[in-house]
């Protein structure tokens, strides 16, 4: 892998990567408990890629994936983008979770149509054509009128299919098509953290413009959100596939921010 990457191709902020010469141990357990991840991941492959454990395995496969970028964007000392992926990661935590606690209502299906029908309809071709695609889809999923009529029953006051809307695909189980309705599906505190990312999402925040980001708060809430994100996937996903180790490494994490916490009061 050392021979396929070059380096020097790369960019590096380094007056933000000094600040990581400080924190060579928790780096080093961050890395080790993204692995172990990311490999508990990859031992629950379904055999059903188009099913609820095949959708669930999906999201899962790409929050690692994207922990992997957050991790190698903050070795080069680009902050910033970490916290962007950051961002992207607690979504899909938050639709994942919510797919898996409602397995009755199969809403791993009308996530499958909703996101491809979005994806397909973006790239162009003929309506007529695109129709007949999508009904041979609806057919097979068996999916239910009710999501694809325009209705004002949804929540609004003009008559939008739930399919059209933002996270329609959640409609039977939740009434604000909003993320801070998806949170409330979960825990309302998510929304919180998905509030707070979405400064970095943006990128337009003045206050990311005229101060530094390589201070120690910073590195705490980064390996705070690494505590938070990679727990929240091991619980929800692969707690019977992760490594005993796991637990070691994430205790010795949670004891660095705990000790942290401590020191600030």
């Amino acid at each position: 892998m050392n021979n396929i990457v070059n380096k020097d191709n790369l960019f590096c902020d380094e007056y933000r990567a000094l600040i990581l010469l400080e924190y060579p141990n928790e780096l080093k357990l961050v890395k080790s408990l993204i692995e172990l991840t990311a490999s508990a991941v990859e031992k629950t492959v379904p055999t059903n890629t188009w099913s609820h454990e095949g959708i669930c395995h999906m999201f899962a496969k790409s929050i690692a994936d994207y922990l992997k970028m957050s991790y190698d964007n903050l070795q080069l000392g680009h902050f910033y983008a970490t916290q962007m992926i950051f961002r992207t990661i607690v979504e899909n935590i938050v639709c994942m979770d919510v797919i898996i606690r409602h397995p009755e209502h199969e809403l791993w299906k009308y996530y499958l149509v909703q996101s491809y029908r979005s994806t397909l309809k973006s790239t162009g071709g003929t309506k007529e054509h695109d129709e007949k695609f999508f009904d041979e889809i609806y057919k097979e999923h068996n999916i239910e009128v009710e999501f694809l009529e325009k209705t004002k029953k949804n929540n609004s006051s003009r008559p939008y299919a739930y399919i059209d809307r933002d996270y329609g695909w959640t409609y039977k189980v939740n009434s604000n098509f909003t993320f801070a309705g998806m949170c409330d599906l979960i825990d309302e505190r998510e929304y919180k953290d998905f509030k707070y990312m979405s400064m970095y999402a943006h990128g337009t925040s003045i206050h990311l413009k005229i101060s530094g980001f390589a201070t120690m708060d910073n590195m705490m809430n980064i390996l705070s959100f690494y505590y938070y994100s990679l727990n929240r996937l091991v619980a929800i996903c692969c707690t019977k596939t992760i490594d005993p180790e796991f637990f070691k490494a994430i205790v010795k994490l949670e004891k660095i921010i705990t000790k942290y916490i401590k020191e600030c009061k």
